[in-house]
């Protein structure tokens, strides 16, 4: 997706080092989510506000800026620039080299559990109790990492490690676990909505892994097949 951005605002004339890339590492939605379990956020009152619905919000983390390498430039300037004032806005930022190499694993991870949660229409103890689609879960993950990961010159123990530690028993823990630890957030119910309503953008960036992979002369045969169980993939 941020190779298709940047050739966006290359038509616009935005180029580096005008253009900053940005990761979004807090979770926004308009609360009550449909289907949520937990009570909604209270809707403000106090005026001037005329927002009919609250927008709640989680930030499990630092928002991410692109700052190039480290020393001076214009384009650290500008990320150190950008950092200060979400800052001062009380939102945490933090200027990385590259966004891209940053996010690039997490993302890769998630892709593929999206296409294959959609498939099971987003039923979190139906993936879990499926061992079969675990496995090929975890073989899809483990493909999306190396191109994704490699191609956005990620770091060695992204690309080398972490694959390792995708699998069936510790994708079965966290389906298990992390609607539990995520309370009062209702992480389903805000998966569901969500990435329905962006699942062309899902299946523009498994695409982007996909054509990646192959570019690099990898084998991508697993997240083929996660695609093909999914709906989205056979319209």
């Amino acid at each position: 997706l941020g190779r298709r951005l940047d050739a966006m605002a290359a038509k616009k004339g935005a180029v580096p080092p005008r253009v900053i890339d940005g990761g979004i590492t807090f979770i926004a939605w308009q609360a009550p989510i449909p289907g949520e379990r937990f009570p909604a956020v209270p809707a403000p009152s106090a005026p001037p506000c005329k927002v009919a619905a609250p927008v709640a919000y989680v930030v499990p983390g630092p928002f991410l800026v692109s700052g190039g390498k480290e020393g001076g430039g214009e384009e650290a300037a500008l990320a150190r620039g950008l950092r200060d004032a979400l800052a001062a806005g009380r939102l945490p930022c933090r200027v990385v080299p590259s966004v891209g190499a940053a996010l690039a694993p997490a993302e890769a991870i998630l892709q593929p559990f999206l296409v294959a949660l959609e498939a099971r229409a987003w039923n979190w103890g139906r993936l879990a109790g499926d061992a079969k689609g675990l496995g090929r879960l975890a073989a899809a993950q483990r493909a999306s990492v190396a191109s994704l990961a490699t191609a956005a010159g990620s770091s060695w123990l992204s690309r080398r490690v972490l694959p390792l530690l995708l699998s069936p028993w510790l994708l079965r823990l966290l389906l298990a676990a992390l609607p539990a630890l995520c309370r009062p957030f209702d992480l389903p119910a805000y998966i569901q909505f969500h990435f329905t309503k962006v699942g062309t953008q899902t299946r523009h960036l498994v695409e982007d892994a996909l054509q990646l992979g192959k570019a690099q002369g990898m084998d991508m045969t697993a997240l083929e097949a996660l695609c093909a169980d999914n709906p989205r993939w056979r319209s």
